[in-house]
């Protein structure tokens, strides 16, 4: 069950809440968790009557052969917002590392990673700035995390700005000098799609469809949970060469797994596939 973090219980997401919010209000961090045990199990009863896939990644094909062996799994990559397919990063680091990741509403998307790691870059006297985007600085799951592992965001360089439309979020990646991708669940990221499609430097954890988005050299993979390692990963970034030569590859990557013709292309093939039985 990892939509809990490592050490985090249910019981501790309810005393979080309250009584009012989630037993009255039907809300809050406890509630969430609830509701996804039973979209889970509908999702599980679906599943085998699944006839045929279409999926991403190769923890997609796995899972889809697991949850029906009878089932038949067709691979079809995704198209990109033009605004993540129009330009190209460049390497600008100036001594403040601007560092941007992309979170949510959920208690699986990292945020507790981000805080701890960005505590080791402080305390390891980083010249540094982190950018969350997805949620706000009054959000429920960034106020758990702080109380939890007593870690203010802005006391270790965090700041957190919501949701941005697709043409200023392109452009703040842009901006930044690496994206970090923290989520402890993952399939194939969206958000990993376009910083690659930009042509950024990536770290994301090793879980999920993240090794078939990062194949090839085209980003690191950084053990799940492990702070230490993922600062390190970070550091490296601020070498230029080493930089650029993850970059490079995960532009080019980026823009032949999702060029319009191939993709529309694919899945057509696929529709005639499963039409004509």
């Amino acid at each position: 069950d990892y939509f809990l973090p490592h050490t985090i219980g249910v019981t501790e997401l309810s005393d979080f809440d309250g009584f009012f919010k989630h037993f009255i209000m039907h809300s809050g961090l406890a509630y969430k968790y609830y509701d996804f045990r039973k979209r889970v199990q509908n999702e599980l009863d679906i599943a085998g009557t699944v006839k045929n896939w279409i999926g991403r990644t190769e923890w997609d094909r796995i899972g889809a052969q697991c949850l029906n062996k009878n089932s038949r799994y067709f691979h079809c990559d995704e198209l990109m917002r033009d605004e993540f397919m129009r330009m190209q990063w460049n390497y600008h680091y100036d001594e403040c590392l601007n560092i941007t990741s992309i979170v949510g509403e959920e208690l699986y998307k990292g945020v507790d990673v981000v805080l701890k790691t960005a505590l080791l870059l402080k305390q390891m006297n980083v010249n540094f700035r982190w950018q969350l985007y997805g949620i706000s600085r009054t959000s429920q799951i960034l106020k758990f995390f702080e109380r939890r592992i007593n870690i203010k965001a802005e006391d270790v360089n965090v700041a957190c700005s919501g949701s941005l439309p697709s043409q200023a979020l392109s452009v703040a990646l842009l901006d930044s000098d690496l994206y970090v991708h923290p989520s402890h669940i993952e399939n194939s990221s969206n958000a990993i799609a376009e910083a690659m499609s930009l042509g950024l430097p990536i770290i994301a954890m090793y879980t999920g469809g993240n090794p078939t988005m990062l194949d090839g050299g085209t980003g690191i993979l950084s053990q799940p949970g492990d702070t230490y390692m993922l600062a390190y990963n970070i550091l490296q970034m601020t070498n230029r060469e080493y930089a650029c030569a993850f970059a490079e590859k995960a532009f080019a990557k980026a823009r032949a797994r999702h060029d319009s013709s191939s993709v529309v292309n694919r899945l057509m093939d696929i529709y005639n596939i499963i039409i004509n039985g």
